[in-house]
């Protein structure tokens, strides 16, 4: 009976096995989610003429491209917004944070032979910057749904709850794709 405070390791090869099947999900499904976003990010940027729809295939970069997006929309609406610059600054120090993170642990592994007590610091920075980067890339997403598919506020929503409660993560990926398609058709009819 497992008690809580049992790993998926201890319950024997079942345990190893759902494991391995829980990690194998996560990775495909987020290889998915990714290739999703890039496509519909440079669809996006090729359909707007945005300059270097290629970096919507870089980790940071695709950040960058739906800043780029963003700034697009906002400024044909007379609107001044920097979301190039705020999701890819956010979304390097999320990198940067995390990575020191990893390194700081593993260190004190290696040097305690255990993991030490967590730095309560950078822990913070840490998911402070995950919020931060959420937050904007929640924003820009919205912006991307109002001006391509403005009667359908499901797409927004649907990519909202795959965003922050990834169960199905891909999902956010088909709304993009969606609203690259809108934004193809809205483009050949002007």
């Amino acid at each position: 009976m497992v008690n809580g405070n049992e790993s998926l390791v201890e319950l024997g090869p079942f345990g190893i096995f759902l494991a391995f099947v829980l990690f194998i999900w996560m990775f495909f499904s987020q290889v998915l989610n990714y290739v999703f976003h890039a496509t519909a990010f440079s669809q996006i940027m090729q359909i707007k003429k945005i300059s270097r729809p290629f970096l919507a295939w870089l980790p940071i970069g695709g950040n960058y491209s739906l800043g780029k997006i963003c700034d697009s929309i906002n400024n044909k609406n007379n609107k001044k917004s920097n979301f190039k610059i705020l999701l890819t600054i956010s979304a390097s120090c999320l990198l940067v944070t995390y990575a020191l993170c990893v390194i700081i642990y593993k260190s004190s592994a290696a040097a305690y032979g255990t993991y030490a007590p967590s730095n309560r610091v950078l822990t913070f920075l840490l998911l402070s910057f995950f919020v931060i980067c959420t937050v904007f890339y929640i924003i820009s997403l919205n912006c991307v749904f109002k001006e391509f598919c403005p009667n359908n506020s499901k797409y927004f929503a649907l990519s909202l709850i795959s965003t922050m409660f990834p169960i199905v993560p891909f999902i956010s990926g088909i709304m993009l794709l969606k609203a690259a398609k809108s934004a193809e058709n809205l483009s050949s009819k002007t």
